[in-house]
């Protein structure tokens, strides 16, 4: 309620200071020798990604660009396919290289913006394999403050639901709601929005800028209106900044999100978890042998595939099994094979024969959208159960919404399976290793490979078996 207040105490002032700019224009005198002159400054506002000159429109910067400096940004977006995201990081990429005197397609350093002209050229080709030049997620903080390409360059382009360019204030808020690790990246800058990174709340007295973190931990980002006072001519770019800002980060999310539960709709992964004997007894043992627990009990499955552990649950006697799979691929499976064994919530609370039709009901979201989808109490599970375990315990990275179900709905004192886990460490000999297979290769030696495999393995995680003839050390427990 107090973050409500906030944001709509925030909004009125910025109506207000709207209402005054606006009065204040019509109060001024018509001095219009004044007033051609400013709205030539303003025009003039689109400043090149590789000289001095600014146009007066981004149709007129475009053609520059591809005449005088053989950069034609529409081409490249088309060829490259960049969508929204990656052209916003490429002007920043761009912008970046040439402060440094550097060729944006070659990397070749020049002495000065002059040899700079001079040097550039086509790019020799354009590869999908280009677009790294500019992955990195320090792009998407703009390099030059008001930078107008910025909240232009996209205007006719087709955006998705969640990124309409057509944006109220309100909304704006709600869509920068972000992540920690990209509020780092693109909001650093203090004139734009201030993140806090520790603590469910920070406020300075003297500052008008704030966040607050809501239940899923994401940090979620008011405006400063002290800026808009001081620069009222600013106004509608700065608007126009963020609401391009905010369609980054919304497409962003979108795109992490797809590329994530999309990878589950390969039947090959399920097969593998299915497959774990050792795993699947015991989560069976537990759901099956705990009558007292599941019999007549409400049950959520966080993430459940296939639906297995929910089949589990409904066998076991459960009353209700509410199955929620953020994949739609493998939320459509689900949904087949809990009819297809008679399992499947139809709707009707009784059959011809005065008994349940099935108590399964599959869901197709993010629990943490849970409530979009279906009316559900809060406090109104007994039990949760979720295959959210990956490599190294966490590799997954599901934990989080298991913990937002359970603070959400589990009842007080009701149960999840499962609700401990352990980590143990080993260490490993090279046998365990790649590098003895690259030391004799047919006769030849090729080791320098090996000790790349080293270096890489020291900067990123490698999932492979390790033998147990390889293990040579006891094991310990670094977490329980």
């Amino acid at each position: 309620m107090a973050e409500k207040l906030i944001v709509n105490r925030e909004m009125e002032e910025i109506e207000d200071f709207e209402e005054e700019e606006e009065d204040e224009l019509e109060n001024q005198p018509q001095d219009w020798d004044d007033w051609d002159a400013d709205e030539e400054d303003l025009d003039s506002d689109f400043l090149c990604l590789f000289c001095e000159l600014k146009f007066n429109s981004i149709d007129s910067l475009f053609e520059h660009c591809s005449s005088n400096h053989f950069f034609d940004f529409q081409n490249i977006r088309k060829t490259l396919g960049l969508d929204f995201y990656d052209s916003f990081k490429l002007i920043n990429y761009i912008r970046s290289q040439v402060a440094e005197h550097r060729c944006w397609s070659c990397g070749v350093a020049c002495q000065s913006n002059k040899d700079l002209q001079s040097h550039l050229h086509k790019p020799d080709s354009l590869m999908k394999d280009m677009c790294l030049l500019w992955k990195d997620d320090k792009y998407l903080k703009p390099f030059m403050q008001d930078d107008s390409f910025l909240y232009s360059f996209g205007e006719d382009d087709d955006v998705q639901e969640d990124s309409s360019a057509s944006f109220d204030k309100e909304e704006l808020m709600k869509e920068l709601t972000i992540s920690d690790d990209i509020g780092s990246a693109c909001f650093d800058d203090e004139n734009m929005v201030d993140t806090v990174k520790s603590g469910s709340r920070a406020v300075n007295g003297n500052e008008s800028k704030e966040a607050s973190y809501s239940s899923n931990r994401s940090p979620t980002i008011l405006m400063s209106t002290n800026n808009a006072s001081d620069n009222g001519t600013k106004n509608g770019k700065d608007k126009h900044l963020q609401v391009s800002i905010a369609k980054v980060i919304a497409e962003k999310k979108k795109t992490v999100n797809e590329n994530y539960f999309g990878a589950y709709g390969s039947f090959e992964i399920h097969r593998e978890m299915i497959s774990d004997k050792v795993r699947m007894d015991a989560y069976r043992g537990a759901i099956l042998n705990n009558p007292s627990l599941m019999n007549c009990a409400t049950v959520m499955d966080v993430g459940c595939g296939t639906g297995i552990l929910s089949l589990f649950a409904a066998q076991a006697g459960a009353s209700k099994v509410i199955s929620v799979e953020a994949s739609e691929k493998m939320a459509a499976v689900a949904t087949k094979i809990a009819k297809d064994n008679g399992l499947l919530w139809d709707g009707n609370p009784n059959g011809s024969d005065g008994k349940s039709t099935g108590v399964v009901k599959i869901v197709q979201c993010m629990v943490e959208d849970l409530e979009k989808h279906i009316d559900i109490p809060p406090n109104s599970v007994d039990v949760l159960v979720s295959e959210w375990m990956g490599y190294c315990l966490l590799y997954e990275t599901m934990l989080n919404s298991v913990l937002y179900a359970r603070d959400r709905w589990l009842k007080p004192g009701g149960a999840i399976l499962p609700d401990t886990a352990t980590i143990f460490v080993a260490g490993f000999g090279r046998g365990g290793t790649s590098i003895p297979f690259w030391e004799n290769v047919y006769g030849f030696n090729m080791s320098c490979i090996g000790k790349e495999v080293v270096e890489n393995s020291a900067k990123l995680p490698i999932v492979d078996v390790v033998g147990s003839p390889d293990i040579i050390t006891n094991s310990a427990v670094i977490q329980c």
